[in-house]
């Protein structure tokens, strides 16, 4: 019995020590309590955010765990969107192109015109003139009959042209009469613009006697020969250069054979000045051949003798040349030998990159009068390489804003006459739209 109480007590004694090791937290209030000693509880369950008690620092505890990285990712967010959106401020494009170009022959004539004439190809003539000196020492005196001479330009504002016969007079304002050397039509009036220009031509006159009363400065002519007709009024001439070298009496001056040679040399020398001069004178957007050039070169010696520093005398003897030059305009010639040499053409803008290359011949060249003709008749030869324009600027404008498919389609629609290939790339890689700026579109064009 004694046995037994002494385990029971035992068991007492060891179930008490293990009641008492065993503790646990209570509310903050109430500190450390043994379990046994623990009144039952109600646990409230809270919500985020809920106000007051345990639950409320649980939650904080968890928004701590998770705040830090949160801040990180939304951070990192905005830095991408933002560098998305800042590299759109600076974006580019580039296109790559391919022209369409095609080498063709031709052996074909073609009809030149200007003013109101048609054709196939409009021209202009380019005047140029240039003047030479050449000094002839003097050896003798002569007695000397010379008539003074010069250039004129005749007017008509008649509606016909007008056919002037050899020796038809022209009366200066000072009443001197001086003479046509040859027979001359001069152009009847035309409409341009709804404005009346009267017809022109330039011609030389011989006055009518020897003499220094003859030499005169620019003036003002009518023709005597038309008074008492419609003509008279609509008809007059207008000085292009004095009228000089008229004399008669003892003159020093040179032997003649001198002064021919002299002339003959200062023939020459004009034209190659005045051709010169020309070729500094083209603008680079036309073309002019050869062929289509007509130089005229007047000589004139002068009564005065000059002397030179030593006291020497000469005769300045005087070579002035008048050049007439045919020029096309590149692009119109161009699309004149597309239309002749490739039966598709559709009037595309193109350009024939070798013109100068090309062989020109006038057909009838006697015939043309560079101061009256208004068409001729040319005809061009070789290998013409045709090469299709590309108008970048209104393609950029077109591509403004658009994305890779729409653009594509954009060229293959309006430019794919001119386009052979087309290859665009965007900077940086990822935008795959045209800027809204079109400067910001960079065109290079391969294929010239």
């Amino acid at each position: 019995m004694q046995d037994i109480m002494s385990r029971s007590d035992e068991g007492k004694d060891h179930l008490k020590k293990k009641v008492e090791r065993k503790w646990e937290y209570a509310p903050k209030s109430e500190g450390l309590v043994d379990r046994e000693h623990v009144a039952p509880q109600t646990v409230k369950v809270r919500s985020l955010g809920s106000d007051g008690g345990g639950g409320r620092g649980h939650d904080e505890g968890l928004l701590s765990r998770f705040k830090g990285p949160m801040i990180w990712l939304a951070a990192i967010l905005a830095i991408v969107v933002g560098l998305f959106a800042f590299s759109a401020l600076f974006a580019t494009a580039t296109i790559d192109i391919e022209v369409s170009r095609q080498e063709t022959s031709i052996d074909r004539d073609f009809t030149a015109y200007s003013g109101s004439s048609a054709g196939d190809v409009p021209f202009e003539f380019v005047v140029i003139e240039s003047e030479v000196i050449e000094r002839v020492p003097t050896t003798k005196e002569d007695e000397v009959s010379r008539k003074a001479s010069g250039k004129i330009v005749v007017f008509n504002e008649s509606p016909a042209k007008v056919d002037l016969v050899v020796n038809t007079r022209f009366k200066s304002n000072s009443g001197l009469i001086y003479r046509v050397g040859s027979p001359v039509t001069v152009p009847a009036a035309s409409n341009a613009s709804g404005e009346m220009l009267p017809g022109s031509l330039e011609i030389s006159v011989l006055a009518d006697k020897a003499g220094k009363e003859y030499n005169t400065g620019l003036t003002d002519f009518k023709i005597p020969g038309l008074e008492g007709s419609d003509l008279y009024d609509k008809m007059y001439a207008r000085s292009k250069t004095e009228i000089t070298g008229g004399f008669e009496g003892v003159l020093r001056t040179a032997e003649d054979a001198e002064i021919e040679a002299a002339q003959m040399r200062l023939v020459e020398r004009a034209e190659s000045a005045a051709r010169s001069d020309l070729t500094g004178s083209i603008a680079s957007d036309v073309v002019l051949y050869q062929d289509g050039i007509f130089v005229t070169v007047d000589t004139s010696v002068p009564n005065d003798v000059v002397t030179d520093e030593s006291g020497k005398t000469f005769v300045p003897v005087r070579g002035v040349a008048t050049l007439y030059a045919a020029v096309f305009d590149r692009h119109s010639l161009s699309a004149a030998i597309a239309a002749k040499a490739i039966p598709s053409y559709d009037g595309s803008d193109v350009l024939v990159t070798n013109l100068d290359e090309l062989a020109m011949t006038l057909k009838d060249r006697e015939a043309i009068d560079p101061q009256t003709s208004k068409t001729f008749t040319f005809g061009l030869k070789g290998k013409p390489f045709i090469l299709w324009e590309l108008d970048t600027d209104a393609l950029r404008n077109d591509l403004v804003g658009l994305n890779e498919s729409e653009a594509e389609a954009i060229v293959r629609s309006k430019y794919d006459e001119s386009v052979r290939r087309y290859n665009a790339e965007f900077s940086p890689f990822w935008i795959k739209t045209f800027p809204n700026n079109a400067n910001d579109i960079v065109i290079t064009i391969q294929g010239g």
